[in-house]
Order: structure tokens, then C-alpha cells, then sequence
């Protein structure tokens, strides 16, 4: 199957969103499962976006690539969502593979948010805390801790750690009018 430019486009950002293929050690793992062949005409870029871009280009002159490197991907990623969403967008290209893992059980994003409350965030602030102290206050390394975690499709972590410091934080009793 060839791939059109703004498929691979797509592709480039599906895979990205997989650890497997963002930790650049981990994508060398991954492509161990390409055929020597096809990992030889790879060439590799420093910058990941270009990194993947060249990845997908080379698959795509190459049969059965692209499943050898989703196989690969699926021995790394198993399970994880942005897996199942880039094999979603694989099997609309070309239909079910036999070896696919199955889709993701349909959440409704309320149950997960009404699940958040019995998680217990005192251990997660404990962590990050004493990581935050090994880096220093005033050094730029904990703020680039902290944005990462955010970016890194943590948001809601973030926000829920945010309200139970401010809980901890700020013991304030405002005086009711009546």
C-alpha cells in the first residue's frame, strides 16, 4: 500500500504520539522489526518529526513494511491508546490485519472523571515534590519537569495535583454575609 502525502502526514503524527516511536532509543528498537533491508535505506535525522517522516517515506516504498513496523510499535506500545488509534487509522487504509490487537473498551470520559476522586494523589505529589527538590528551585530544569508532565497528556493529573496542593496549601475560611 502507498501511502498519499497527507496520509503520511497523519502517520507521522499517530506514530509520534506512541512512546515506542517518540523515545528515540525505543524507535531504534522498533525497527529492528523492519527487515535489514529496509532499515539499510532508512536514512536517520536527528529532529524526530523528520526522523519518522523518513521512516514512513522508506516503508512506503517497501511491502509489508508497514506492518513489520507496526509490529513492532505493538511489542512496545501494547495496549496504550495512541496504539489502538494508530491501528485504527491503519485499518481504514487497508482493512482488519489478522494479528491487530482488538479496539480500546469505549469509556465514557464522565466514569473516568468521576473515577479520579478515589485516586490517591498524596504519593504522585510526593514524588514530583522530592523530583522538584532535586533540580532545584530556582533552576529551569523543574519548570521543564513540570511543562513535559503537561504536555506529555497528563492535563488532568496536573490539574487535579494543582487542586489538592491548593487543598494542602491554602487553609482559608472567608467569612459568610448575612
Amino acid at each position: 500500500m502507498q501511502l498519499k502525502p497527507p496520509q503520511i502526514r497523519q502517520m507521522v503524527d499517530l506514530l509520534l504520539a506512541c512512546n515506542a516511536i517518540r523515545d528515540r532509543v525505543i524507535r531504534n528498537s522498533v525497527l529492528a522489526f523492519l527487515k535489514e533491508q529496509v532499515r539499510g535505506a532508512i536514512t536517520r535525522h536527528d529532529q524526530d518529526r523528520v526522523d519518522v517522516f523518513n521512516i514512513i517515506c522508506t516503508c512506503n516504498d517497501y511491502p509489508d513494511a508497514f506492518n513489520d513496523l507496526l509490529e513492532g510499535v505493538r511489542c512496545f506500545d501494547e495496549g496504550s491508546t495512541p496504539l489502538h488509534v494508530l491501528e485504527a487509522f491503519w485499518q481504514g487504509l487497508v482493512g482488519a490485519p489478522a494479528n491487530a490487537a482488538p479496539p480500546p473498551p469505549q469509556t465514557n470520559p464522565r466514569q473516568l472523571e468521576d473515577r479520579l476522586c478515589y485516586i490517591d494523589f498524596k504519593q504522585a505529589v510526593a514524588t514530583f515534590e522530592a523530583t522538584r527538590r532535586s533540580f532545584g528551585d530556582s533552576g529551569g530544569s523543574a519548570l521543564f519537569l513540570m511543562q513535559e508532565s503537561d504536555v506529555l497528556g497528563a492535563k488532568w493529573f496536573m490539574h487535579r495535583m494543582h487542586g489538592f496542593l491548593r487543598e494542602i496549601t491554602y487553609d482559608i475560611h472567608l467569612p459568610v454575609r448575612q
